[in-house]
């Protein structure tokens, strides 16, 4: 099985606050020499991690992630540190008696200066492309959701014809809408979770349709009917999308309206009007007719 680039940047980041607490502890003590083994196994491992994570980060983090290690002549970085964790400022004197000057590090490579800042860096790095492929993979399942739902109306009719005359399946209200997308949904992804809560908005809490948690992506259903038109679809999906704002896993919203009477009347100017973006949601509107 191919791992995701998601799954590889993910599985980097947990690795950070181990290599971390390994540095501290070379320059924990001024007294006793720190083990040789131990500064040879962490310049191993973090150079095992490091060509690792050079193979998931995107072309256009690279140059920033490699500063970080490689530092330069005026700024040391996690490359000075590794070199010399132990080695003593030469400006310190030899002196135990004279008193140390507060402004002269003791290393000459000080984690807190080195190490430890570049480190950060690095997982900010991390953070940012896993974003990004989480972001990328949002969008490319967007998409594909979208056509889903706009083939509806075929998988209604296909429905309707059934071998040696059985009893057609009639969709008549919105949960038999909500039943037709979760069996599509499921035949598509792995994780498709249903009726996930919303969190709290204004002294309340709702249910979202459908969440896909790895690509951040709820799907939504709205199905029109005499009296439940245009307006009251949007005041819904304006309300829908004030309490998803505050939910972690909603990055993009996509929003099947089925229409099936045609009861909106320019359901290309529907979709414009609230696809896009709102607040930190991106929002997608299928309008689909006839069934």
């Amino acid at each position: 099985m191919t791992v995701s680039s998601e799954a590889r940047l993910g599985a980097l980041i947990p690795h950070i606050p181990s290599l971390e607490e390994r540095a501290r502890a070379l320059q924990a003590d001024t007294t006793t020499p720190a083990d040789q083994g131990a500064i040879e196994g962490l310049r191993d491992d973090y150079l095992q991690w490091y060509a690792q994570c050079l193979i998931v980060v995107p072309q256009a983090l690279q140059a920033k992630f490699c500063d970080f290690y490689e530092g330069g002549a005026f700024t040391k970085r996690i490359k000075q540190f590794l070199e010399a964790p132990t080695q003593r400022n030469p400006l310190v004197p030899d002196d135990p008696s004279v008193a140390p000057n507060p402004l002269i590090p003791y290393w000459s490579n000080p984690i807190e200066t080195t190490f430890v800042p570049s480190l950060l860096g690095q997982r900010q790095v991390l953070e940012e492309a896993l974003e990004s492929e989480r972001s990328g993979l949002g969008e490319t399942t967007a998409h594909v959701v979208e056509a889903a739902c706009r083939r509806l109306p075929l998988a209604i009719r296909s429905m309707q014809r059934r071998h040696a005359d059985r009893t057609p399946i009639v969709i008549t209200d919105e949960y038999d809408v909500q039943d037709l997308l979760r069996t599509i949904l499921v035949a598509m992804f792995e994780d498709v979770r249903p009726e996930e809560w919303t969190p709290s908005y204004a002294g309340g809490s709702s249910r979202m349709d459908f969440l896909l948690k790895r690509e951040q992506l709820v799907i939504e259903t709205k199905v029109t009917r005499s009296g439940h038109e245009a307006r009251s679809i949007r005041d819904e999906l304006a309300v829908d999308l004030l309490r998803y704002q505050a939910h972690p896993d909603c990055k993009i919203l996509v929003c099947l309206v089925y229409d099936p009477e045609g009861l909106i009347d320019n359901p290309r100017g529907f979709e414009q009007d609230v696809t896009g973006a709102q607040g930190n949601i991106t929002v997608r509107v299928a309008v689909v007719q006839g069934g």
